[in-house]
C-alpha cells in the first residue's frame, strides 16, 4: 500500500531557525534503527534516548529521561503541537502526570517513535491514543522564529522502507531516505 501525506504550514517555534528541521532530520535518519532501553545510539535508540540525540544534532541540549523531558519543556495544548514538539504518553513505566514514553512530532498526527523491545523506529500515529498525557515545545534559547516547512511521506510494501523529503524557505532542502538511513543536504 502507498501512502502519501502532504503537510505545509507556518508557525512559531522557540529554537533556531533549522534547528527543528534538523531534529526531525536526524530523527528520520534513525528510522528501521532497533529500540533498545536506555540506548543513545548511533546503533540503536531508547524513545527519549532518540528525542535527546535529534536536538543534540540539531545543537541543542535537552534531558535525557522522558520524565525529565517532559517537565523541561513548555506544556501547550494538542491544537498549538507543531514539528519538532514531543508527544508524551504513559507508557509501560510511567503515568499521565511522570510519562514513561515520548515522541517527536513531524506533522498530520503522525511522530516518529522508538516504540518498545522488539520494534524498530518508525513513524506512527499518535492522534487516538488512551495514554496520551500531552504536548510539549522543547525548551531551548527562547528566541522565536517564523519559518515554513513542507514534508511529505511514502510508505511502499517493502517494510521500514520511508522515504521523506523535506524543503526549508530558510536552511535549504534537506533528503532523507531511511531505507538506506542516510541523509543529504542539497
Amino acid at each position: 500500500m502507498t501512502r502519501v501525506l502532504a503537510w505545509a504550514a507556518r508557525y512559531t517555534t522557540p529554537a533556531p531557525v533549522g534547528a527543528v528541521a534538523s531534529a526531525i532530520a536526524f530523527a528520520l535518519a534513525q528510522l528501521g534503527k532497533p529500540y533498545q532501553w536506555g540506548a543513545t545510539g548511533p546503533d540503536a535508540f531508547d524513545c527519549s534516548g532518540l528525542a535527546m540525540m535529534a536536538y543534540r544534532a540539531a545543537g541543542l541540549t535537552i534531558p535525557r529521561t522522558s520524565q525529565a523531558q517532559w517537565a523541561h519543556g513548555k506544556h501547550i495544548p494538542a491544537s498549538q503541537a507543531r514539528p519538532g514538539d514531543l508527544v508524551f504518553f504513559a507508557g509501560a513505566d510511567g503515568t499521565l502526570t511522570a510519562p514513561g514514553h515520548v515522541g517527536i512530532i513531524i506533522g498530520n498526527g503522525y511522530m516518529i517513535d522508538a516504540p518498545t523491545t522488539g520494534m524498530t523506529i518508525q513513524i506512527q500515529p499518535y492522534t487516538g491514543q488512551p495514554d496520551l498525557a500531552g504536548f510539549t515545545e522543547p525548551a531551548v534559547s527562547g528566541r522565536t522564529c517564523r519559518f515554513s516547512i513542507k514534508m511529505s511521506f511514502s510508505q511502499k510494501t517493502c517494510p521500514g522502507l520511508v522515504r521523506s523529503d523535506m524543503s526549508l524557505r530558510q536552511g535549504g532542502p534537506v533528503s532523507v531516505d531511511a531505507a538506506d538511513s542516510h541523509c543529504a543536504c542539497r
